[in-house]
């Protein structure tokens, strides 16, 4: 009878969704959406989750080739989830969920990248692959299960899936452990994204935040900070375009965790030492008000070379500030 009624309810939630390929119906919004936008649900009866999804909503499933049976994994996939949150089977199906995940994670990366289609929307395959992926987090015994690596505490880890060519960026998460289990979010935009080391830190008041970084180039150069408030992670601020000075002499740029600061640096005997004279940019920890910016050394620099300039001193070396966009996320 419980079975029944968990189904009518979904289909209730779902009734009048249907939508074309790539459509978003205006009453769906709940679902064609991004990891992160609400609280999901933790759903125990799987199956008539996504059978709902799929028939109800417009949901589909994507692969890049369903003749191999790439979308018959998917559904086994989401059979082997169900059984294993009724307790059908033992183990986590952490093999099944990683083929089906990475199965349309694929295709969405080869539709972008031959499409270029506006990434803030949600196509019909990724309603399937958010709405799988956020259950399969949500149900997982293990960080491990749902992310490519993680953080020192093994409380927060990032999720990546790349674009079909391999070197560019399709999707990154955060996914976190709370008390309903492990729930995620969108860290920045489709396409536009790849994180690869994830700092745990504290402030002086011993306050929890996460650092979402990617420091490799100057292309990809991403900062997302999170803050943990006990119950669920919030968006902070984030550093997304910085226009460092780009030098040909092997400078790598760095982040040190204990000064809080990313300079460009040198590698001598194992060790990386600052570039004098190049870009230092500080985080500064303060809750709500916490913020991605040049730090204070350098723009005093910056300021003494603009007074050189316009007093008619000698000619001197003018520090070129890099374009820095911050944005503070408040309630």
């Amino acid at each position: 009878m419980r079975k029944v009624l968990l189904y009518i309810s979904l289909v209730l939630l779902f009734v009048g969704c249907i939508g074309e390929k790539n459509e978003t119906p205006e009453d769906m919004k709940d679902v064609w959406t991004y990891p992160g936008s609400y609280e999901v649900d933790s759903v125990k009866d799987i199956q008539s989750y996504f059978d709902s999804l799929y028939h109800e909503c417009g949901a589909d499933i994507w692969t890049h080739n369903p003749e191999l049976g790439e979308s018959i994994e998917v559904w086994n996939a989401v059979k082997e989830l169900h059984r294993y949150v009724n307790h059908e089977r033992k183990y986590y199906p952490v093999n099944e969920v990683g083929a089906a995940l990475r199965h349309m994670a694929f295709e969405q990366g080869y539709c972008y990248s031959h499409s270029g289609d506006d990434p803030d929307s949600v196509n019909s395959g990724e309603v399937f692959l958010f709405r799988f992926v956020e259950q399969a987090a949500l149900h997982s015994p293990q960080l491990d299960f749902v992310t490519n690596f993680h953080a020192e505490d093994g409380k927060a880890g990032i999720l990546y899936y790349p674009e079909w060519s391999g070197i560019n960026p399709l999707y990154s998460f955060l996914v976190y452990k709370t008390e309903r289990g492990y729930e995620m979010k969108t860290v920045g935009h489709k396409g536009d994204v790849i994180i690869n080391k994830i700092f745990r830190l504290l402030d002086k008041r011993g306050r929890i935040y996460y650092l979402c970084s990617n420091n490799d180039d100057t292309i990809y150069f991403r900062q997302y900070l999170y803050g943990w408030n006990g119950e669920t992670m919030r968006l902070l601020c984030e550093a997304d375009s910085i226009g460092w000075e780009r030098y040909d002499e092997g400078y790598k740029i760095v982040f040190n965790p204990d000064r809080l600061t990313w300079s460009y640096c040198l590698q001598k005997n194992g060790v990386f030492q600052k570039v004098e004279g190049t870009h230092t940019y500080k985080l500064t920890l303060d809750g709500i008000k916490s913020k991605i910016e040049l730090a204070y050394e350098h723009i005093q620099e910056i300021e003494q070379d603009k007074k050189r300039q316009e007093y008619g001193g000698k000619a001197v070396r003018s520090a070129t500030v890099g374009h820095l966009q911050v944005r503070l996320v408040q309630d």
